[in-house]
């Protein structure tokens, strides 16, 4: 599985072995999940560790907040990821990191931050933790999780994230999904997907988007840069029918909606198609072994 995670997300092979035996199959949602927005001097990569040479990465702070119920660092460090019975010293070093995601997410402010943060330090120095930290308070972090927070409850609107002043050519040496490139399939997949209406189980409830919906979002991401430009109506055709998908589906056939995992790996699989060398007739007919002067063979 981690040779998945490796081709798909370009993570060190450390971290995908960590993820994949740590998180089993939710290691691709926790992979998926969006990334807090940060101000583009300090911004890292979300899969980057905590503290090298320990696999424990940024993502796994933002699992912990949304499907683990993490309320405090010292439920990260020490509760979810065991940063700190690892090495303590690497937990508190990893601390500030910790105090500045979650009180984005959760809207702390300098006060709550810094109370966290002392909390924290206390306990991880009673594990043998020497030195201290230093919170910095960024206007990121208490604008991000405060002001943005009460904006979006006023008016409706999300908060900022990064602009992407790049773009991606159709090369991938390592990660398949380019940096921020998870955030915009997942925002294309949020503007065609629709919620099952009834009730039903958590599943059941998954907003789904119709199969004849994937090529527009995936033509929504094309104009960012990301490197879907190449991708032919041929492809789509292929994927779709390697996953048993199909936009015209037969009664008890194929399927006609995908989830959000689905999405992902339906784009990742046109890239792999798109990008494949084409074969030329030239190539085919050099490979071929002339019988001729072969004496017809014995």
């Amino acid at each position: 599985m981690f040779i998945g995670l490796i081709q798909r997300y370009g993570l060190e092979p450390e971290v995908a072995q960590h993820l994949s035996s740590s998180y089993g199959s939710q290691a691709w949602a926790l992979l998926s999940l969006p990334s807090t927005p940060q101000p583009l001097p300090l911004a890292i990569d979300p899969h980057h560790p905590l503290s090298a040479p320990y696999p424990f990465t940024h993502s796994e702070i933002t699992y912990a907040l949304t499907h683990e119920y993490a309320q405090k660092p010292l439920d990260v460090l020490l509760r979810r990821t065991r940063l700190g019975f690892v090495d303590a010293r690497a937990a508190l070093g990893a601390l500030p990191e910790v105090v500045r995601v979650m009180g984005d997410a959760l809207g702390w402010d300098t006060r709550r931050r810094r109370e966290e943060a002392r909390r924290g330090e206390e306990v991880l120095r009673g594990m043998d933790a020497g030195g201290r930290v230093e919170i910095p308070v960024s206007p990121s972090g208490w604008w991000a999780g405060g002001f943005w927070r009460r904006l979006h409850s006023v008016f409706g609107r999300a908060a900022p994230v990064g602009v992407r002043s790049f773009s991606v050519a159709a090369t991938y040496p390592r990660a398949l999904f380019a940096p921020g490139e998870i955030d915009a399939l997942r925002e294309a997949f949020g503007q065609h997907a629709r919620t099952p209406a009834g009730s039903g189980s958590v599943e059941q409830q998954q907003p789904r988007m119709p199969v004849s919906h994937l090529r527009e979002a995936v033509g929504s991401v094309a104009a960012l840069g990301y490197g879907y430009d190449s991708v032919r109506e041929a492809d789509f055709r292929y994927v779709l029918r390697e996953a048993g998908l199909s936009d015209a589906p037969e009664k008890g056939k194929k399927r006609d909606e995908l989830d959000f995992e689905e999405f992902v790996e339906i784009c990742g699989d046109l890239k792999d198609v798109s990008i494949a060398p084409a074969v030329s007739k030239k190539s085919v007919q050099r490979r071929r072994i002339p019988v001729e002067k072969s004496g017809g063979g014995v």
